[in-house]
């Protein structure tokens, strides 16, 4: 009887045994094969999370960058770009922005020229011209000529007369755009004013008639009174000189 009881405990052990080995076996088995299909459901959202950030535009790259410097941003405006691109310190070129840098102004050789045929005046570096003088016998290499005269008869030189000319200093005014002057003539006063503009010509009103085109030494005449152009100032860009001179005659 003791050993039958036995018997009976032990198979009972034995099967407790069996079916704790299996439960483990069969837990570790799951365990494997979750793991691994997360594994995998990671790997395939990456490469899904991969595919739709390229498709979608959001992989970055590296912009190319700009290379610093002035640069011409319009016909007459230069400005600093910097590396990302953008453009700080605007300036104005008066004479214009070409290879982005400013023109620089025309520098003229100062001294006494002859600036037409029959007149003398000194040019500054600036290029503008002062003191002018009228030559009555014409200007050569920068000085007023003489009176010469000289004939050949036979092959004979006779002496050659020479006189001074009579040298006429003429006063010029200075007349700008958009500031009239009055000038008085017996008693009457005269409205003078600058019509128009250009870079080499110039319509001027007195008393309120215009003058056609006029250049340098040109003149206009109304009302009794003749003004003589001297020289044409004008500078396009806003706020540049716009005059000119003149005289009364």
């Amino acid at each position: 009887m003791v050993k039958y009881q036995l018997l009976i405990a032990a198979g009972i052990i034995v099967i407790f045994i069996l079916l704790a080995a299996g439960c483990e076996t069969i837990d570790e088995s799951e365990l494997n094969a979750t793991e691994a299909g997360a594994v995998e459901d990671g790997a395939s959202g990456t490469e899904q999370e991969i595919t739709e950030g390229t498709e979608s535009g959001q992989v970055t790259t590296e912009e190319s960058g700009c290379s610093a410097g002035w640069k011409c941003i319009d016909k007459k405006i230069k400005a600093y770009r910097l590396d990302n691109c953008s453009f700080v310190d605007r300036k104005e070129c008066p004479l214009g922005c070409f290879n982005d840098t400013c023109r620089k102004s025309e520098v003229c050789a100062a001294g006494f020229k002859c600036k037409s045929e029959y007149y003398r005046a000194y040019q500054s570096e600036s290029c503008a011209w002062l003191e002018k003088t009228r030559c009555d016998y014409g200007c050569l290499d920068g000085k007023c000529k003489n009176s010469t005269s000289s004939t050949s008869t036979n092959n004979t030189e006779t002496a050659q007369t020479t006189t001074t000319p009579t040298i006429v200093i003429e006063t010029y005014e200075t007349l700008k755009m958009g500031e009239p002057k009055t000038y008085s003539a017996s008693g009457i006063d005269h409205n003078i004013s600058i019509y128009n503009i250009d870079a080499s010509q110039v319509q001027i009103s007195i008393d309120g008639k215009k003058s056609e085109w006029l250049t340098d030494n040109s003149n206009y005449t109304n009302s009794g009174i003749t003004v003589y152009i001297g020289d044409i100032y004008f500078q396009s860009y806003a706020g540049g000189r716009r005059e000119i001179t003149y005289r009364i005659g």
